[in-house]
């Protein structure tokens, strides 16, 4: 049979030894507690500074005026010159109409226009001809009368030696009937009656030969005088022939001057199917696209003048307070939110809309336009103040609730709390305006928590 083995028996532990035990355990608690009701802090330093105060509010972009360029003529859309956004300028084509029966009736003008100047090159021509053959028979008129002149001085150079030849011959009969009486008495010779009666018959011979030259003279100058007649009357003929002329030049220059007429007008009328823009400015809507018929006066595009671009800026009205006229704004575009747009508020409007609770203000004067479109989203900030001389803390190391206020660590250790008034908010640098409760060179607690009570000690961390 075995003997189990003998279990040892418990030391009793005095009753001092308990007693110091738990006074152990309290001195340690008691260090605990003391080291959590010291809590660790960081403090930062109250400074001096710029700060901006501003107003933000959503916007958007608009034009006091719009520019509607619409068709002249009816016609189904061939093409869009532009798009959303295009700058144009006076007379630059936004879009075409389908102008196949205006080219057509434009070169049906052309052809009747070369026709009729043809027709009149042609009419210059003739009248060119009529003023030579008038020219070549006034000549001919001159020629003539110059030669009816000779003649005439011919003819009457006949008709004195008719004169002298019957003066002659007349002295001559005389002479006979002497010498015959005297012969007849015998008071001469039978041949002096001879030579008398010889030399009668001379000189009747000499002026009859005087009469018949001035006869032919005279026929002569009735021939001339003819002529001269007849080139007059080719004269006339001409120069009838140049009025004719004229007015068939006349009739052609109508005819031009018509024709040009409908070449002008049927080049108007092709023109009128290039839709262009009246103004200077950007495009901000193309309602119709290739293939869609216009109609006489439908709006093929419409344009805004950038010069007339403007920011309507939507101002809550718990914002609104700070809110004048003159203040400088500043928004980027939610299309590019790195460039950033500078302007004036001009005009704050006097009731708030009851739907959204906000104020319709107006931002104008904008520097620039570039890259602005009409009804384009921005984002608004409206300075209302600048201090150059702010007093600055870092916006954690403010507790807004219940009242705005920072925690301090007192000379003696302890936490003091702080009431502060707060201003404008810097969110680059993380600083907010202390406009009462504290001044630049002041520390501050730069972590506060919410378990902080005023008169409490705490470590700071240096």
């Amino acid at each position: 049979m075995t003997t189990p083995a003998r279990q040892p028996r418990p030391r009793r532990v005095p009753r001092w030894g308990w007693a110091l035990t738990a006074a152990v355990a309290a001195l340690v608690m008691v260090l605990v507690s003391a080291s959590r009701s010291r809590p660790r802090v960081t403090l930062a330093t109250v400074t001096q500074g710029r700060v901006v105060a501003a107003v933000y509010a959503p916007g958007t972009v608009t034009s006091r005026t719009q520019t509607v360029i619409a068709a002249a003529v009816a016609g189904r859309v061939t093409a869009v010159s532009v798009g959303l956004g295009d700058p144009v300028v006076p007379g630059q084509e936004v879009a075409r109409l389908d102008d196949t029966q205006a080219r057509y009736q434009l070169d049906q003008a052309r052809e009747e226009l070369a026709a009729a100047e043809a027709q009149r090159q042609q009419g210059a021509a003739n009248v060119d001809a009529a003023r030579a053959r008038a020219h070549s028979a006034r000549q001919t008129v001159a020629v003539q009368r110059e030669q009816v002149g000779a003649i005439q001085a011919r003819a009457a150079a006949a008709d004195a030696q008719v004169r002298a030849a019957r003066a002659g011959a007349d002295s001559a009969r005389d002479a006979y009937e002497r010498q015959r009486f005297l012969y007849e008495r015998g008071a001469i010779a039978e041949r002096r009656l001879v030579e008398a009666r010889t030399a009668l018959r001379a000189a009747e011979a000499q002026h009859e030969q005087a009469r018949a030259n001035a006869a032919a003279a005279r026929q002569e100058v009735a021939q001339a005088d003819a002529g001269v007649a007849a080139a007059r009357a080719q004269v006339a003929e001409a120069e009838s022939g140049v009025a004719g002329a004229r007015a068939a030049l006349s009739s052609a220059d109508t005819a031009v001057n018509a024709a040009r007429t409908r070449v002008a007008a049927a080049q108007d009328t092709l023109e009128r199917y290039a839709v262009r823009s009246l103004v200077r400015g950007i495009v901000s809507e193309t309602p119709l696209d290739v293939g869609a018929f216009a109609q006489v006066g439908a709006p093929v595009a419409r344009v805004v003048s950038p010069e007339h671009l403007y920011v309507r800026a939507d101002v809550d009205e718990t914002d609104i307070g700070p809110v004048t006229t003159g203040q400088t704004a500043y928004f980027t575009a939610d299309a590019s939110p790195e460039t950033s747009y500078q302007g004036i508020v001009t005009r704050i409007g006097a009731s708030a809309d009851p739907a959204t609770n906000t104020y319709p203000v107006e931002i104008t004067r904008l520097e620039t336009t570039a890259g602005l479109r009409v009804n384009m989203s921005v984002d608004v900030n409206i300075v209302t103040r600048v201090n150059e001389r702010a007093t600055l803390a870092p916006a954690a190391a403010v507790v807004e609730e219940p009242a705005p206020h920072v925690w301090q660590v007192a000379p003696d250790g302890r936490l003091a709390q702080t009431p502060v008034t707060l201003g404008a908010r810097d969110d680059a640098t993380g600083r907010v305006e202390i406009r009462a409760g504290l001044a630049p060179g002041e520390r501050v607690v730069a972590d506060p928590r919410p378990s902080f009570r005023a008169g409490q000690r705490a470590r700071v961390s240096e």
